[in-house]
This record gives C-alpha cells, structure tokens and sequence, in this order.
C-alpha cells in the first residue's frame, strides 16, 4: 500500500509573514529610487557601528579614569545634541533651499570621510571627537532631513511598506552585518582603529556613489511621480523649500498635459519666498479654464501690478469664478480704493464684468461693499434675461444669504422658486446661512425632488437642532410625499444632539417598514460618529423584537407558497418576501449596533451574509461571545440556517406564530403596512382568485400608497 508524502505546510501566520517579506523586497526592488534609498540608509547604518567602534576606542585609550571617561561622555554627547540642534534649526532650511535634496544627503558621507582620512592620519582623540562629532550632528538634523525628502515622491501606501520592511530588515540586517565585519577586523586580522579607517573610506565611497546615482534618480522619480499624480500633497507643502523640488514643479508648468500642469499649480500654492509671477503668468492666458484660474490663484499671493494687464483681459473670460477672482485682484492692485474700484464694475455696462463684481462682494462681503448693491442693480439682475442672467441670480442670492439683516432679504422667495435649480440651490444655501424659519417647510418639500435634494438637506442642517421637532412631526405625517418623508432621518442625522437620537428612537415604533430602514440608518449614523449621545435601550429593544417577529412571520407565509402555482405574480411575492426578509436581518443588526459596538456588530453581519460558511460560522461563534442570552434565543434559530419546520417551532415559542394557510398568509400581508408586499399580495389573490379576500381588495382601493391603489383596481377590474 503506497502513502503519499505530503509536503509539511507553514503555520498560517508564518505563511502571511513570509509573504509580506516577498512583497517588500518585490516592491523595494522594482524601483531604481527604492533601491538606492535602501542602500543610502544601509550604508548609514554600517557605517554607524564602525564610527562608534571607533570614538569609543580612542577615548578608552585617552582616559584610563573610568570617572574622567564618564565626564568626558558626558560633556561629548551633551554639546554634540545642543550642535544637532543649532543645524536643525537654523542651517537646515537654508541648505534645502540653496543645495536641494542632493545636496544635503551628501553632507553626512562628505563629512565621515574627512573625519575618517583624520583618523586615519592622526589616530586619536581629537580626530576621533570629529568622526564622531559628524556622525551624531549631522545624521539627526541635516541627514534626517534629507532622507525625509527621498521619500517625497513615493506614493504614500509604498512608502509606509518600505519604512516597515527599513525598520523590521534593514536596520537589523545591516547592523549586524557591521558587527560581523568589525569582529573580523578586530579579532581575526587584528586591525587597529587607523586601519579600520581604511575599511569605513571605502564604505564611505559606496556610499557616495549612491548618493551621485541619487541625485539624477531623484529628479526622475519625482517628474514621474508629477505626471502620475502619486505625490501626497500633505508631504509635499510640508517640504516645498527644496529648491530641486521647486524647480521641478516650475519645470512641470510647460507640460503640454493639462492635468500634470493643473496638479502643479496646486503644489505651488504653498509656496513662500518664490519668485513666481514670470513661469506662471503665461498661463493667465491658457486654453485651460482650470489652469487659468490656478495661475491666477496664485498670482493672488504672488503678482503685483505688473501684471494687471494681463488680469484685465481676464474681466471678459466666459468662466465665471475667474473673472471674480480677477476683480479682486484688479481691486487690490488699483489706485482706488476697494469701494471706489468695486462701484466702477458694478457700473460696467459689461454683464460678464459686473456679474463678476457682484460675486467678489458675495464672497468677500463686507459692510463697506455690500452696501455698494442698490435696489436699481437688485432689479437689473432679478429681470435680466441676457445669458448672464443666470449667473446674476446665482451671485445675488449668494450675496444675501451674508447679510444679516437687510432689505434684501425680501428677494430671497422669489430666488427659491427660480427656474434655474443653480440659482435655487444657492438660495437654499442663503436661507441655512440666515436661518430664515418661514421657509423650512419649503425646504422640506425640496428633499423630495432628487434636484434640490442635497441643497435643501445642508440647509436645513444649518438650522441645528432648533429644527428637530418640525423635522420629526414630517417624518411621522403620512398624509406627506414617501420619497420627501424617507430623507428626513438623513437630515437629522447630521444634527448631532440627544432631540435627533429620541425623536428617531420613538420612530422607530411609529413609521411604516418602508421608511424604518432609514430611521435605523440614521440612529447608526448618530451612534458611531457621536459617542456621548445616548440610546434608549428599551424602546431599541421593543423595535428588535417587532423586527424579529416579522422575520419569524414572513418564514411561514414563505413556507406556505413554497409549492405556488409557478404564476408570474407567485413568483412576484416569493422573491418581495425573500428581499423584505434579507431587510430584516439589516435591520435586526443594525439595531443591535445601537445596543453593542458599532463595529463589532457591522463585522459580524459581513461575516453572517458573506456566503461562505467559514465566515458565517465565525461571525455566529463570535455573536454567541457576545450577545446576552435573551438576545441570543431570538435572533440565533435565524443565524444557525435551521429547517423551516425548526424555525417554525421556535416561532411558535418565542411569538406564538402557527403555521397558515396561502389564503391566510395573503390576508396577513394586505392587512400589514408594507406597501410593496401589499401591492404584490393582492396580485396573487386576484390571480388565485381567492373571493374571501375580495372585501380586502376593495378596501385597498383607498390606500394611501398609490401602486397600492393602482394594483387593487386592476385586480377588480380584472374580476369583472
């Protein structure tokens, strides 16, 4: 009888770890930048060990006192950390500027391979107080910094790997490779700290070769890096005072990629101390909308009246934000005064230009200039019907919406009902700012027309928890638009405040199914993003119990048409029971989520309905650890996937739910609050033609729900 031999397999973690290493030393290794990086660093850390081998065998050799050694030490490692500081701090940022990123990585090897031609010409104490007086200056403050940079134009996801796989290998690796190297000098061939100087020079010029080879690389890397937009532009605003850096993002400007250009200029907004106006004036006149308003941007911080020329002929561009961006400009560059030079636009014949100029004063509105807008240009603009009309509209509604008291106020009706969904969505945006309570209602009414939608949540967020009673009496009103109704919750879940948590909790018992789903969201919202708030546990718990109950319930009406006639609408209310169930199951989790951590229950129901047993049984296993036990005997006959005749059992246990009949189980969803499994019900009733639900039907001619409506009068038309 032949066995067959199995390969021994790797415990799981070792696995996993071993994979990881794969990865990093792919990813390091791919990449010329990489590389080099790793073996700057490498040689540092060899390097390192051989220079501290060193000072610390030339001043045992100096100090045969072990107190004169200690003082020594002491005084040595106490003024080289004040030294570290100074360089940090004062030379550091002008080195970057003036020698860039290539220059400073130089430094540290340049300055270990003179202390280490001292060592090596005059072996002793003074030379090894300068090997080592480079060493500990240099490597934490202009080296440190350099090495930062490197990192510049690495994508954030790589850079985190190779600072693990620089942390976990090459530090430890390169270490102990210096240890075994210095034992071998030492105790093998016998070489003293002056020939063990030769050994540290030639380290010294790997290292220098890299560095040269770095210097190209890191110009190439972070060009590449530009044109695939992999920079993080947090990184790079903390480093814009390499002067390499800079000029690469200059050079960028001259790109005939319109999005390299684009990502430059946002780069070049944080710059400082730069002359900028002549690579970047040019592209006031670009093809580029986006482009010219990023060079004018800049030119904000950085132009001066040289320029206004240029920025004149931007008054007449068709993009708006642009020509409002040029009237500021052209204000602070004039030899009016703001006031003065802002009423000389206003009073342009140009609409383009005194649109423009109405927008400056919207956005950067003061008492001194808004008083500018008389009622004569508030008329111009509310009647104008050129093709500047519109964006007229946009900025006086703007305008007013920064006004807190004033005459204007009165335009702002009229501006919510415009025509135009931009001209009404920035009124909306004015009516939060203002906290206008006679146009709430409007506003709610808005939530139910996907257009205004976002405009009118964000305004009637502004109105703060003031706000949460009438959000609440719509929310539960049922004679309102469903669609308007089921986007409230999302309202007040952005009003953090203990109202929102209550008046969604009461809800949860009060609105129909269709709407619940909804009410539950937002309370999760609330519960994970706002920790002091409290929840209601009871009211939490009696909702949990509804839900579950329900899930019980549709189990056995499912179990009843199990063996449906195979009709279109069987098959119609088969798959509305199986969907309302799997809502179910959300909801009951998502109940659960305001009773016991967020993430652990989110966690868990990924695991419950993955589709894969190994996760479905962790996530049951982990709920049985987690759960109290009086939740556990509800919700676990629904997780463990038991028979339908088990199920039916602990129904009948836990809700007194029995078994019904097809006709029964109709009767029970028509009579439910489900619009859609109603609507689907008494399509299967009037197509089994069950008569004693015909009284039913008729009923559901005046339901409030229209497809419900609908459904019923095409059933009994049909019976005719």
């Amino acid at each position: 009888m032949r066995r067959d031999k199995e390969r021994p397999r790797l415990p799981r973690q070792q696995r996993q770890k071993s994979e990881k290493m794969g990865q990093m030393f792919k990813t390091v290794f791919r990449s010329r930048h990489l590389a080099l990086t790793v073996g700057i660093i490498a040689m540092t850390m060899m390097v390192a060990s051989f220079v501290d081998f060193q000072f610390k065998t030339v001043s045992y050799e100096a100090f045969s006192e072990k107190a004169e050694l200690t003082s020594f030490l002491g005084k040595f490692y106490g003024r080289l950390s004040l030294v570290s500081l100074v360089l940090q701090l004062v030379f550091a940022y002008r080195f970057i500027r003036l020698l860039g990123v290539g220059g400073i990585i130089m430094f540290l090897p340049a300055g270990l391979l003179i202390g280490s031609g001292a060592m090596f010409l005059f072996p002793g104490l003074i030379a090894g107080v300068l090997l080592r007086g480079a060493d500990g200056s240099l490597k934490y403050s202009l080296d440190k910094t350099g090495r930062e940079l490197l990192f510049l134009p690495v994508p954030l996801e790589i850079k985190k790997r190779t600072k693990v796989f620089i942390d976990m290998f090459v530090d430890r690796w390169f270490r102990g490779l210096a240890g075994g190297l210095l034992l071998l000098c030492t105790l093998v061939l016998g070489m003293n700290v002056k020939q063990i100087s030769m050994v540290v020079m030639g380290l010294l010029v790997v290292w220098l070769i890299l560095v040269f080879l770095m210097r190209k690389e890191y110009v190439n890397s972070f060009r590449n890096a530009l044109e695939k937009r992999q920079l993080d532009p947090a990184e790079i605003k903390m480093h814009l005072n390499d002067t390499s850096t800079v000029n690469i993002l200059i050079a960028s400007l001259g790109s005939p990629n319109e999005r390299q250009v684009t990502y430059a200029l946002d780069l070049l907004k944080s710059v400082r101390d730069v002359e900028l106006i002549w690579p970047v004036r040019p592209l006031l006149k670009h093809t580029s909308a986006e482009i010219r308003l990023k060079a004018l941007e800049i030119m904000q911080i950085h132009g001066d009246d040289s320029i206004s020329g240029d920025v004149t002929e931007l008054l007449n561009d068709d993009d708006l934000d642009i020509r409002r961006k040029a009237v500021r400009f052209l204000c602070l560059h004039s030899d009016k005064n703001k006031s003065e030079k802002l009423q000389e636009f206003l009073d342009s014949d140009n609409k383009k230009v005194k649109y423009a100029a109405l927008g400056c004063i919207a956005a950067d509105m003061q008492d001194d200039t808004y008083n500018l807008v008389g009622e004569s240009i508030i008329e111009e603009v509310l009647h104008d019907e050129s093709g500047e009309a519109v964006n007229g509209r946009v900025q006086l509604a703007a305008m007013i919406g920064k006004l807190e008291t004033g005459h204007l106020i009165e335009h702002l009706e009229k501006l919510l009902n415009d025509e135009s969904i931009e001209v009404a969505s920035e009124a909306m945006a004015s009516v939060g700012r203002l906290k206008e309570r006679k146009y709430i209602f409007l506003l709610i009414d808005r939530l139910a027309d996907k257009r205004y939608r976002a405009g009118a949540r964000q305004a009637l967020v502004s109105f703060g928890s003031t706000i949460l009673g009438t959000l609440n009496d719509h929310l539960n009103d049922t004679r309102l638009n469903p669609t308007g109704r089921k986007n409230i919750p999302r309202v007040m879940q952005d009003i953090p405040h203990q109202d929102a948590v209550d008046y969604l909790t009461k809800s949860l018992e009060t609105v129909e199914p269709s709407l619940k789903y909804f009410v539950v969201k937002a309370l999760n919202s609330l519960r994970s993003k706002h920790r002091g708030l409290k929840f209601n546990k009871s009211n939490v718990g009696s909702v949990f119990m509804e839900e579950t109950r329900s899930y019980y319930e549709i189990s056995l009406i499912l179990q009843a048409h199990s063996k449906n006639n195979g009709s279109e609408s069987a098959k119609l209310l088969q798959k509305a029971l199986e969907e309302k169930q799997q809502q179910n199951l959300e909801r009951i989790f998502r109940l659960l989520g305001l009773v016991y951590p967020p993430n652990d229950i989110f966690n868990a129901y990924q695991g419950i309905v993955s589709g894969k047993k190994m996760l479905h049984a962790n996530a049951v296993e982990f709920l049985d650890n987690l759960l109290k036990s009086d939740v556990k005997k509800y919700i676990f006959p629904i997780l463990d996937e038991v028979s339908s005749e088990m199920l039916l059992q602990k129904g009948r246990e836990l809700f007194n739910v029995s078994r019904v009949t097809c006709e029964e189980g109709l009767a029970v969803l028509i009579d439910g609050r489900d619009s859609w499994l109603k609507a689907c019900a008494i399509y299967e009733a009037g197509t089994c033609g069950f008569v004693k639900l015909a009284e039913k039907i008729r009923k559901a001619v005046d339901d409030p729900d229209s497809i419900v409506r609908e459904t019923a009068l095409t059933v009994l038309g049909r019976q005719k």
